[in-house]
C-alpha cells in the first residue's frame, strides 16, 4: 500500500514542466560554478567546487525541500483538495509517510543534479573520481530527509507554511550559523557543512563568507553531524505521522 501511494506522489511531484525548471536551475548553478572558477584562477578546482556546494547547492537543497515538502499536505489544504486524500481507504500515517518520502526523494535527486553540474563545470569529468563528490551526494540525501521532515511538520502546524519554510531556508539557515555562541546548533546547515570532505580555501571574504557560515569559527564533528541529521529526520517524521493521524484537516477557507 505504501508503495502505491509513494509512486503516485512521485508521479505528481515530477511533472515534466516542473522537472525541467529544476534542471535548468541546476544548470545555472553549474554556470555560476564555471564563472566562479574563472574568477578564482588561483584556487584549485576542487576548492572552488567545495565553495559552490556550500554557498549555492546547500541553498538549492533547502529551497527544493521547502517547495516539495509543502506539496505533501499544506498545499492540499490551500488548494482545498485535502478531502481527496483523507477520504481514501488508506491509513493516514501510510498516506503522509509515503508522500513525505516521495518529496524527500525528489528533493535529494534535484540537489544531486546540482552537485553533478557544479562538479562538471569546475573539475570536469574527473569529479566522478573525487571522494568528496560521492560524499556530497550522500549529504544531499541526508539534508533532504532532515529539511523535508521539518518542513512537513511545519506544514501540519501552520497556515501558509511555504512562507515559514522559505524564511527558515534562507533567513535562519544563513544568519544563525554566523552568530556567536551556541545558537548555531539549532540550524541544519552546520551539520551538513560538518560532513563535507571537500578542501577548504585558505581565506573566504565578504558575501561568500556569510553564505558559507564562516563568520564564526564554528565546527561540528562528523559523528555528531550524522547523529543530529538522522535524529531530525526521524523525530520530525514520527511527529508528522502522529500529528496528521490525530488531528482533523479540512480545506482552508482563507486560502484565497
Amino acid at each position: 500500500m505504501i508503495g502505491t501511494v509513494y509512486k503516485s506522489a512521485l508521479r505528481d511531484f515530477i511533472r515534466p514542466g516542473r522537472i525541467v525548471v529544476w534542471v535548468m536551475i541546476s544548470l545555472i548553478i553549474g554556470l555560476i560554478a564555471m564563472v566562479w572558477m574563472r574568477l578564482s584562477s588561483k584556487q584549485p578546482p576542487l576548492v572552488v567546487y567545495g565553495q559552490v556546494i556550500e554557498v549555492f547547492v546547500f541553498r538549492v537543497l533547502a529551497l527544493v525541500s521547502a517547495i516539495f515538502s509543502t506539496m505533501v499536505i499544506s498545499q492540499e489544504l490551500d488548494q482545498k483538495t485535502i478531502v481527496y486524500l483523507t477520504t481514501r481507504p488508506i491509513p493516514r500515517p501510510v498516506m503522509i509517510g509515503a508522500r513525505m518520502l516521495a518529496s524527500m526523494t525528489i528533493s535529494a535527486l534535484i540537489a544531486m543534479i546540482s552537485v553533478l553540474f557544479a562538479g562538471l563545470f569546475t573539475v570536469g569529468p574527473g569529479i566522478l573520481g573525487h571522494a568528496g563528490f560521492w560524499n556530497d551526494l550522500v549529504l544531499m540525501a541526508l539534508g533532504a530527509s532532515a529539511y523535508g521532515a521539518l518542513f512537513v511538520f511545519i506544514g501540519l502546524l501552520l497556515n501558509k507554511a511555504m512562507i515559514y519554510c522559505l524564511l527558515f531556508a534562507f533567513g535562519w539557515e544563513t544568519f544563525v550559523p554566523n552568530m556567536p555562541g551556541d545558537l548555531f546548533y539549532v540550524s541544519i546547515y552546520p551539520y551538513l557543512k560538518g560532513l563535507s570532505v571537500n578542501p577548504e580555501p585558505e581565506k573566504v571574504q565578504g558575501f561568500f563568507r556569510v553564505m558559507s557560515g564562516s563568520l564564526q569559527e564554528h565546527t561540528v564533528g562528523k559523528p555528531l553531524s550524522v547523529i543530529i541529521l538522522v535524529a531530525i529526520a526521524v523525530a520530525f517524521s514520527l511527529l508528522s505521522l502522529y500529528w496528521f493521524n490525530k488531528h482533523e484537516y479540512v480545506a482552508r477557507d482563507d486560502a484565497d
